[in-house]
Protein backbone atom coordinates (compact mmCIF):
# COMPACT_ATOMS: atom_id res chain seq x y z
CA UNK A 1 0.00 0.00 0.00
CA UNK A 2 2.97 2.16 1.25
CA UNK A 3 4.22 1.65 -2.20
CA UNK A 4 1.44 2.43 -4.48
CA UNK A 5 0.99 5.88 -2.28
CA UNK A 6 4.91 6.36 -3.31
CA UNK A 7 4.61 5.85 -7.00
CA UNK A 8 0.84 7.79 -6.96
CA UNK A 9 3.02 10.81 -5.29
CA UNK A 10 5.60 10.27 -7.54
CA UNK A 11 3.72 10.45 -10.64
CA UNK A 12 1.68 13.74 -9.37
CA UNK A 13 4.95 15.24 -8.53
CA UNK A 14 5.94 14.64 -12.32
CA UNK A 15 2.48 16.13 -13.93
CA UNK A 16 3.13 19.09 -11.45
CA UNK A 17 6.72 20.02 -12.68
CA UNK A 18 5.42 19.39 -16.39
CA UNK A 19 2.69 21.73 -15.82
CA UNK A 20 5.53 24.20 -14.19
CA UNK A 21 7.49 23.77 -16.97
CA UNK A 22 4.74 24.23 -19.61
CA UNK A 23 3.58 27.22 -17.62
CA UNK A 24 6.96 28.93 -17.84
CA UNK A 25 7.35 28.44 -21.57
CA UNK A 26 3.93 29.82 -22.22
CA UNK A 27 4.50 33.08 -20.11
CA UNK A 28 8.14 33.36 -22.17
CA UNK A 29 5.81 33.12 -25.45
CA UNK A 30 3.43 35.49 -24.01
CA UNK A 31 6.16 38.17 -23.24
CA UNK A 32 7.51 37.84 -26.97
CA UNK A 33 4.06 38.07 -28.57
CA UNK A 34 3.63 41.01 -26.12
CA UNK A 35 7.25 42.46 -27.17
CA UNK A 36 6.14 42.31 -31.09
CA UNK A 37 2.98 43.78 -30.21
CA UNK A 38 4.49 46.85 -28.41
CA UNK A 39 6.77 46.87 -31.53
CA UNK A 40 4.09 46.95 -33.36
CA UNK A 41 2.49 49.96 -31.98
CA UNK A 42 6.06 51.89 -31.53
CA UNK A 43 5.44 51.46 -27.58
CA UNK A 44 8.69 50.01 -27.64
CA UNK A 45 11.41 50.47 -24.72
CA UNK A 46 14.96 52.18 -25.74
CA UNK A 47 16.77 49.58 -27.56
CA UNK A 48 19.37 48.99 -24.86
CA UNK A 49 17.06 48.47 -21.98
CA UNK A 50 15.33 46.72 -24.21
CA UNK A 51 17.96 43.89 -25.20
CA UNK A 52 19.28 44.15 -21.58
CA UNK A 53 15.19 43.03 -20.38
CA UNK A 54 15.10 40.38 -23.20
CA UNK A 55 19.05 38.75 -21.59
CA UNK A 56 17.51 39.39 -17.81
CA UNK A 57 14.19 37.13 -18.85
CA UNK A 58 15.63 34.46 -21.18
CA UNK A 59 18.33 33.87 -18.37
CA UNK A 60 15.42 33.63 -15.61
CA UNK A 61 13.45 31.33 -17.93
CA UNK A 62 16.28 29.40 -18.53
CA UNK A 63 17.25 28.80 -15.00
CA UNK A 64 14.04 27.84 -14.37
CA UNK A 65 13.86 25.17 -17.07
CA UNK A 66 16.52 23.51 -16.27
CA UNK A 67 15.83 23.43 -12.78
CA UNK A 68 12.66 21.77 -13.43
CA UNK A 69 14.08 19.14 -15.76
CA UNK A 70 16.40 18.20 -13.00
CA UNK A 71 13.65 17.91 -10.59
CA UNK A 72 11.33 15.93 -12.56
CA UNK A 73 14.68 13.58 -13.56
CA UNK A 74 14.44 12.87 -9.59
CA UNK A 75 16.31 9.70 -9.56
CA UNK A 76 19.84 10.76 -9.00
CA UNK A 77 20.59 12.91 -5.80
CA UNK A 78 23.98 13.78 -4.77
CA UNK A 79 24.81 15.30 -1.63
CA UNK A 80 27.64 15.01 1.41
CA UNK A 81 29.78 13.10 -1.59
CA UNK A 82 27.62 10.35 -2.07
CA UNK A 83 25.20 9.43 -4.97
CA UNK A 84 22.50 8.45 -4.68
CA UNK A 85 20.05 6.45 -7.72
CA UNK A 86 16.30 5.47 -7.05
CA UNK A 87 15.33 3.03 -10.11
CA UNK A 88 17.92 1.39 -12.60
CA UNK A 89 21.45 2.99 -13.56
CA UNK A 90 22.68 2.55 -16.51
CA UNK A 91 26.34 3.58 -17.44
CA UNK A 92 27.67 3.99 -20.77
CA UNK A 93 25.13 1.96 -23.11
CA UNK A 94 24.81 -0.70 -20.28
CA UNK A 95 28.73 -1.06 -19.44
CA UNK A 96 27.59 -0.73 -16.14
CA UNK A 97 23.95 -1.69 -15.26
CA UNK A 98 22.31 -1.50 -11.74
CA UNK A 99 18.90 -3.31 -11.76
CA UNK A 100 17.71 -1.89 -8.62
CA UNK A 101 14.47 -4.10 -7.96
CA UNK A 102 16.29 -7.11 -7.96
CA UNK A 103 19.43 -5.44 -6.12
CA UNK A 104 21.67 -7.11 -8.76
CA UNK A 105 24.74 -5.44 -10.83
CA UNK A 106 25.94 -6.78 -14.68
CA UNK A 107 28.42 -5.25 -16.34
CA UNK A 108 28.12 -5.91 -19.81
CA UNK A 109 24.69 -6.62 -19.55
CA UNK A 110 20.97 -5.24 -18.53
CA UNK A 111 20.11 -8.69 -17.38
CA UNK A 112 22.06 -10.03 -14.71
CA UNK A 113 21.01 -13.28 -13.76
CA UNK A 114 22.66 -13.23 -10.38
CA UNK A 115 23.97 -10.89 -7.72
CA UNK A 116 26.75 -9.95 -9.81
CA UNK A 117 26.85 -11.27 -13.94
CA UNK A 118 29.78 -9.97 -16.00
CA UNK A 119 29.33 -10.54 -19.95
CA UNK A 120 33.45 -10.86 -20.60
CA UNK A 121 36.68 -12.35 -18.91
CA UNK A 122 37.47 -10.73 -16.13
CA UNK A 123 40.85 -9.86 -14.90
CA UNK A 124 42.27 -10.38 -10.89
CA UNK A 125 45.23 -9.21 -9.18
CA UNK A 126 44.18 -10.84 -6.22
CA UNK A 127 42.77 -14.24 -5.58
CA UNK A 128 39.08 -14.41 -6.22
CA UNK A 129 36.63 -16.13 -3.66
CA UNK A 130 33.43 -17.80 -3.56
CA UNK A 131 31.08 -18.98 -1.11
CA UNK A 132 34.22 -19.11 1.06
CA UNK A 133 35.84 -20.87 -1.62
CA UNK A 134 39.13 -19.56 -2.97
CA UNK A 135 40.92 -19.46 -6.36
CA UNK A 136 44.36 -18.04 -6.25
CA UNK A 137 46.16 -16.31 -8.80
CA UNK A 138 48.88 -17.32 -8.67
CA UNK A 139 49.56 -19.46 -12.20
CA UNK A 140 46.71 -21.67 -12.24
CA UNK A 141 46.50 -22.08 -8.31
CA UNK A 142 43.47 -24.21 -6.79
CA UNK A 143 42.14 -25.22 -10.06
CA UNK A 144 40.40 -27.69 -7.86
CA UNK A 145 37.04 -26.54 -6.69
CA UNK A 146 34.86 -29.13 -5.80
CA UNK A 147 32.75 -32.53 -6.12
CA UNK A 148 29.57 -32.83 -6.84
CA UNK A 149 27.18 -33.31 -4.62
CA UNK A 150 25.61 -37.14 -6.27
CA UNK A 151 28.16 -39.66 -7.45
CA UNK A 152 27.78 -41.37 -10.60
CA UNK A 153 28.53 -44.38 -12.53
CA UNK A 154 30.54 -43.96 -16.16
CA UNK A 155 27.82 -43.52 -18.22
CA UNK A 156 27.26 -40.08 -17.85
CA UNK A 157 26.60 -38.97 -21.49
CA UNK A 158 29.44 -37.56 -22.36
CA UNK A 159 32.02 -35.17 -21.15
CA UNK A 160 30.10 -32.16 -21.91
CA UNK A 161 27.15 -33.72 -19.82
CA UNK A 162 30.08 -33.95 -16.99
CA UNK A 163 30.98 -30.85 -17.36
CA UNK A 164 26.85 -29.38 -17.56
CA UNK A 165 26.91 -31.28 -14.14
CA UNK A 166 29.83 -29.29 -12.37
CA UNK A 167 28.58 -25.87 -13.98
CA UNK A 168 25.17 -26.34 -12.22
CA UNK A 169 26.15 -26.86 -9.24
CA UNK A 170 29.23 -24.52 -9.13
CA UNK A 171 28.77 -21.95 -12.01
CA UNK A 172 31.62 -21.44 -14.40
CA UNK A 173 33.16 -24.63 -13.21
CA UNK A 174 33.92 -28.47 -15.69
CA UNK A 175 35.11 -31.97 -14.80
CA UNK A 176 38.38 -31.64 -13.91
CA UNK A 177 41.56 -32.91 -15.93
CA UNK A 178 44.42 -34.80 -14.77
CA UNK A 179 46.63 -32.03 -15.59
CA UNK A 180 44.42 -29.56 -12.96
CA UNK A 181 44.75 -31.90 -10.54
CA UNK A 182 48.42 -32.15 -11.07
CA UNK A 183 48.35 -28.28 -10.65
CA UNK A 184 46.51 -27.56 -7.68
CA UNK A 185 48.56 -29.33 -5.67
CA UNK A 186 52.24 -27.78 -7.48
CA UNK A 187 51.23 -24.50 -6.62
CA UNK A 188 50.18 -25.33 -3.06
CA UNK A 189 46.61 -24.49 -2.66
CA UNK A 190 45.19 -27.37 -1.51
CA UNK A 191 45.50 -27.07 2.64
CA UNK A 192 42.79 -24.36 1.63
CA UNK A 193 40.39 -27.13 0.33
CA UNK A 194 38.06 -28.42 2.34
CA UNK A 195 36.77 -30.64 -0.02
CA UNK A 196 40.28 -32.41 -0.56
CA UNK A 197 39.30 -35.90 0.79
CA UNK A 198 37.24 -38.95 -0.50
CA UNK A 199 37.57 -40.07 -4.68
CA UNK A 200 36.21 -38.57 -7.85
CA UNK A 201 36.43 -39.07 -11.50
CA UNK A 202 38.54 -37.36 -13.40
CA UNK A 203 38.88 -37.14 -17.24
CA UNK A 204 42.20 -38.02 -18.77
CA UNK A 205 41.71 -38.33 -22.29
CA UNK A 206 43.27 -40.82 -24.75
CA UNK A 207 44.38 -44.31 -23.02
CA UNK A 208 47.11 -44.73 -21.21
CA UNK A 209 47.49 -48.61 -21.79
CA UNK A 210 44.38 -50.08 -23.66
CA UNK A 211 41.38 -48.66 -25.23
CA UNK A 212 39.36 -49.98 -22.17
CA UNK A 213 41.05 -47.02 -19.98
CA UNK A 214 39.79 -44.05 -22.25
CA UNK A 215 38.05 -42.30 -19.88
CA UNK A 216 35.14 -44.89 -20.08
CA UNK A 217 34.70 -44.80 -23.53
CA UNK A 218 34.65 -40.67 -23.40
CA UNK A 219 31.81 -40.76 -19.84
CA UNK A 220 29.25 -43.16 -21.62
CA UNK A 221 29.61 -46.53 -20.52
CA UNK A 222 28.97 -48.06 -17.42
CA UNK A 223 30.50 -51.59 -18.12
CA UNK A 224 32.42 -53.20 -15.80
CA UNK A 225 35.28 -54.19 -18.61
CA UNK A 226 35.62 -50.86 -19.27
CA UNK A 227 37.82 -48.24 -17.42
CA UNK A 228 38.20 -44.85 -15.90
CA UNK A 229 40.30 -42.53 -14.15
CA UNK A 230 39.69 -41.04 -10.37
CA UNK A 231 41.82 -39.16 -7.92
CA UNK A 232 42.16 -40.41 -4.46
CA UNK A 233 42.21 -37.32 -2.28
CA UNK A 234 44.33 -37.58 0.63
CA UNK A 235 43.54 -35.20 2.96
CA UNK A 236 46.44 -35.93 5.59
CA UNK A 237 49.66 -35.17 3.10
CA UNK A 238 47.53 -32.84 0.65
CA UNK A 239 48.22 -35.18 -1.90
CA UNK A 240 46.86 -37.96 -3.58
CA UNK A 241 47.00 -40.42 -6.36
CA UNK A 242 45.27 -41.19 -9.89
CA UNK A 243 43.67 -44.76 -10.55
CA UNK A 244 42.01 -46.58 -12.78
CA UNK A 245 38.45 -48.64 -11.98
CA UNK A 246 35.55 -49.98 -13.68
CA UNK A 247 32.99 -48.24 -14.78
CA UNK A 248 30.00 -49.20 -13.40
CA UNK A 249 31.62 -47.69 -10.26
CA UNK A 250 29.82 -44.90 -8.61
CA UNK A 251 31.46 -41.76 -7.58
CA UNK A 252 31.23 -37.98 -7.50
CA UNK A 253 32.79 -35.93 -10.21
CA UNK A 254 35.97 -33.70 -9.41
CA UNK A 255 34.91 -30.23 -10.19
CA UNK A 256 37.44 -27.56 -11.51
CA UNK A 257 37.81 -23.76 -12.23
CA UNK A 258 39.73 -22.14 -14.55
CA UNK A 259 41.35 -23.08 -17.99
CA UNK A 260 43.32 -25.80 -18.17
Amino acid sequence: MKKEKTNIRRKSMKSSLMNYILMIISLFHTFILKLNLARALKFSLPQKKLAKSIKLFATIVLFLVISAILALAGNIVAKYGQLNVTGNLVVADNALFVDSANKRVGIGTNEPGYKLEVNGKIYSSDDICIGGKCLSTAGLNNLFFSKSLLSYDGSLGGYSVANSICDNEFPGSHMCTVNEILNTMIYGGVSDINEWSGTAWIAGGPPGYTADANDCLGFTSNNYDDLGRFWDFDDTTNDGMGWLTSCNQQKPIACCMGVS
